[in-house]
């Protein structure tokens, strides 16, 4: 079973720039605006599902350690916004790469889990180690440097098809 990369947070600064390539972008005047369906989920339940395509650029490598430390780097990033965001008070948190995808068109697509401290380890638990889990996707889209956070029912039953996929293919 595929192990997932997992960063603590105990605050809401800065995420650590950990193997992180030097042409990152680092994202921070990123303007969050979350919508109040994911601000209710992550209030409730403590976690959430995210899901970002985004662009990849062309001069960075697509050995699997270089695209993973991006993406973990870009998912702390966004998570630790959206939380500040929606002002949750929290002790700390987690973020858990699900799944990347690499496209043909250079373009990721990142699947991951925010889980805050606070959050039952039974439910942790149980979507840690469910694939065929179905979780409410809440999407991000990025324009500029604008990013829109909102939940997308169309996305869950895809995201649970690649990630069931995935799973199996990597036994």
């Amino acid at each position: 079973m595929p192990q997932p990369v997992t960063q603590t947070h105990n605050d809401l600064s800065e995420p650590s720039l950990h193997a992180l390539p030097a042409t990152t972008t680092t994202m921070t005047n990123l303007d969050i605006q979350v919508d109040g369906q994911t601000k209710e989920a992550l209030k409730t339940d403590l976690t959430l599902r995210c899901l970002i395509k985004t662009k990849y650029e062309r001069d960075k490598s697509r050995a699997s350690a270089v695209v993973i430390a991006w993406a973990q780097f870009l998912a702390e990033r966004l998570s630790t916004n959206i939380l500040q965001n929606v002002e949750q008070q929290t002790s700390g948190f987690s973020v858990e790469l699900d799944m990347i995808q690499v496209l043909r068109t250079r373009s990721l697509f990142i699947s991951f889990d925010i889980f805050l401290d606070e959050c039952d380890k039974n439910l942790r638990s149980n979507i840690q180690n469910s694939f065929d889990l179905k979780r409410p996707v809440f999407q991000i889209v990025q324009k500029g440097t604008s990013c829109f956070v909102f939940r997308n029912p169309k996305a869950d039953a895809e995201v649970t098809k690649e990630y069931t996929g995935f799973s199996e293919k990597n036994k």
